[in-house]
Parts: C-alpha cells; structure tokens; sequence
C-alpha cells in the first residue's frame, strides 16, 4: 500500500492536519472523503494508519489510529555512478533506481553529455529529490535514494574512495 507523508512526527490518537503537495494528491488525486483509511508517515519514517475527519479546499484533519510495520531497508547500501542524460531519461533513471533500493546516486558531467546543467542546479536536484521521493513512496520504501550532484568523473571516483567495496 501506498503512504503519504507528514510534516511532523504522528503518535497514535493524534489529530493531524495535511497541507501542500500531499493533500492536493490525496483531495484531488485519489479523491478521497470523511472515512477513508490510508497510510502515513512521519519524518521519524514511522508509520501509522489513518482515517479522515474533516475535508477543506486545500487540507484534510486526519485521526492517528495505531501504527502499522515500515518495510525493512536493504541491509546493501548500493551506489549508482549516472552521467547527466537527457530530462526525460534522468527521470526513469531516478526512479527506477529508488525502486530497485539504491541508496546512494552519483550524477555527474561528462565530455559528452547531451545538455549541461544550467546555473539553477539547486531546482534541479529539488526536483529530483522529489521524483525520488514518490517513487520511495509507490514502491513502499521508507525513503528515496539520495541524490549527489559531481560536476565531473575525476570527482565522482574521489567521493567513492570512501565507499567500502
């Protein structure tokens, strides 16, 4: 089952209130009323089930049943080295990455590389850490790889002398 994420910590008989991204995705997305049940979790990365008491336009008020079991993490900590690609294909990289359990992704400029990255890196890795986050979600990770920008190999092989092979 799928979760969505709290901005605070939930304890069990907690009324929780859900703003921004999450609650249009749960209001607008999967359309769901007064009674319905999903998962959340908190940024501690516990788990509870919940059901909705109140709707508003842009929030929902949800009630903290008990908690349910967060999935264990692969005990392998894999790194994936990935030159810069294309928009579109760095996107299906990403995400399939976070669903296959890679903890650690290396994105880094080659000679090559189709496009550089423009001055707003920062929006760029928001915006991947954010594909990476949904996919963490759809596969029932408890979090997203994590997404290190390198601006060149020589770089990338220096950050990986401190990963034990």
């Amino acid at each position: 089952m799928s979760y969505f994420l709290a901005e605070e910590s939930l304890h069990k008989g907690d009324i929780s209130t859900i703003t921004g991204e999450e609650a249009q995705h749960i209001l607008q997305s999967r359309r769901m009323q007064v009674g319905d049940t999903f998962h959340l979790q908190g940024p501690d990365e516990k788990r509870f089930h919940v059901h909705i008491i109140e709707l508003g336009k842009s929030k929902l008020e949800v009630e903290v049943a008990h908690s349910v079991p967060v999935p264990r993490e692969s005990p392998l900590a894999i790194t994936l080295c990935q030159a810069l690609t294309k928009e579109k294909a760095l996107d299906t990289v990403i995400q399939k990455a976070t669903e296959l359990g890679v903890h650690q992704l290396y994105i880094f400029n080659t000679e090559r590389t189709p496009e550089r990255l423009p001055n707003a890196l920062e929006g760029r890795l928001e915006r991947w850490q954010k594909i990476a986050i949904e996919a963490a979600k759809q596969s029932d990770r408890v979090r997203g790889v994590s997404i290190v920008w390198h601006s060149d190999f020589q770089e990338v092989l220096r950050a990986t002398k401190t990963i034990p092979f």
